[in-house]
């Protein structure tokens, strides 16, 4: 994550806990938690900071594992898309070619002697 993503996030924890601990001149902190929230996407800590912040529950700053925790339906989610891509570049290399028009033929004249 970037710099600027992190003093985007101090921003809204200073100004909804009116927190001085966030502000921008606190260099150390902002660097502590863009070390610590580096592997984590910007807009996965946006969502959590947001959820967190609407609770009424949390009287408290969040800490940097509330923003970094993915909840269970997006893990859920990336892991059927990774799965999707996946399937779909095993049969792209697959190569399938459909049936022949005898193929076709040969098919419909053995269904048609079945009995119904």
């Amino acid at each position: 994550m970037k710099e600027s993503e992190i003093r985007k996030l101090f921003a809204v924890i200073q100004s909804t806990y009116s927190d001085r601990s966030f502000g921008p001149e606190n260099s150390f902190k902002i660097e502590l938690w863009r070390d610590l929230l580096k592997n984590t996407p910007f807009e996965l800590a946006q969502a959590n900071l947001r959820r967190y912040t609407l609770d009424p529950n949390n009287k408290f700053p969040p800490h940097p594992g509330i923003l970094a925790a993915a909840d269970e339906q997006s893990s859920y989610h990336d892991q059927l898309r990774i799965a999707g891509q996946l399937a779909l570049m095993q049969h792209d290399q697959i190569n399938a070619v459909p049936p022949s028009i005898e193929q076709r033929r040969k098919v419909r004249e053995t269904f048609a002697r079945l009995p119904s």
